[in-house]
């Protein structure tokens, strides 16, 4: 009988104390899952907005830099500005350009037919295809040697080349090496590109087109404009933009903000 006794098991209040005890500690664990949980839901959030922020951020400032870009000279490479608003103006559509290359070209007074241009590059006669609209224009003043719609008649990379056709000039007009095909819109429209503000979206539209989404939740957009007085009349030099974004349905209830600012040179100013 003593062997026995030595060898009993746990009482019943010994188990429950135990229980107990068990249940507290899984209790406060639970609690510190939870708390985690819910702060890992939030930060995902706002790490979700600050990542929005910075990517609309990069595509606004890679337009505003590259805004007038071989642009002829009487264009203003930002066309329209307001505090929440600014449209800017390319001389491309996608930047898509090529450079002349090799010997001058002259075309003939009241050319007819196509001719073929040679490029400096293999993937700039590949950047353009037949039926595009292209302007000739001449980066050292931004003017237009052959003022008018040109339409891509052939490409063809391996030499490399780009073949015209649609001129109407009535002079003999020379082409330089180092002057500039720009694919544009007709009618010798520059193509222009707004970034606005609608409700939480922000939005990009080209041309007057429909209004792309870049980035949502976002809560406030603002231009602010530097302008160089030393010329006149004064000009937009750099351009300030501050966007703030909210992240939404967080665990707590409470909406998080976060803010992002930087400024952009305009370098193809007149």
């Amino acid at each position: 009988m003593n062997a026995l006794n030595r060898h009993k098991g746990f009482t019943l209040i010994e188990i429950l104390v135990a229980l107990g005890i068990f249940g507290v500690a899984l209790t406060a664990m639970y609690g510190v899952y939870r708390s985690m949980s819910r702060t890992s839901v939030g930060q995902e959030g706002v790490v979700d907005i600050q990542q929005n922020l910075r990517v609309a951020m990069d595509f606004i400032g890679d337009d505003i830099s590259k805004a007038g870009a071989l642009l002829p000279g009487e264009q203003n490479p930002v066309s329209a500005a307001t505090a929440t608003s600014i449209t800017l103006q390319f001389a491309s559509e996608m930047h898509n350009f090529a450079m002349l290359a090799g010997a001058d070209q002259f075309v003939p007074a009241n050319a007819v037919g196509q001719i073929a241009f040679n490029v400096a590059m293999p993937y700039m006669a590949s950047s353009f295809k037949a039926g595009d609209i292209v302007h000739l224009i001449r980066p050292e003043d931004g003017s237009q040697p052959l003022n008018t719609d040109l339409t891509v008649a052939a490409v063809d990379p391996t030499v490399p080349n780009v073949t015209l056709q649609g001129f109407t000039n009535t002079d003999e007009v020379k082409c330089m090496a180092g002057d500039m095909l720009m694919r544009g819109s007709a009618g010798n429209a520059f193509t222009t590109v707004t970034w606005t503000l609608n409700g939480t979206d922000l939005t990009k539209s080209t041309n007057g087109g429909a209004a792309e989404i870049v980035a949502q939740n976002i809560t406030n957009l603002v231009f602010s404009y530097v302008n160089d007085t030393t010329v006149s009349p004064p000009e937009t030099s750099a351009v300030q933009v501050q966007l703030t974004g909210t992240a939404i349905n967080q665990p707590d209830g409470q909406p998080r903000q976060r803010s992002l600012q930087a400024t952009y040179y305009l370098r193809n100013r007149r």
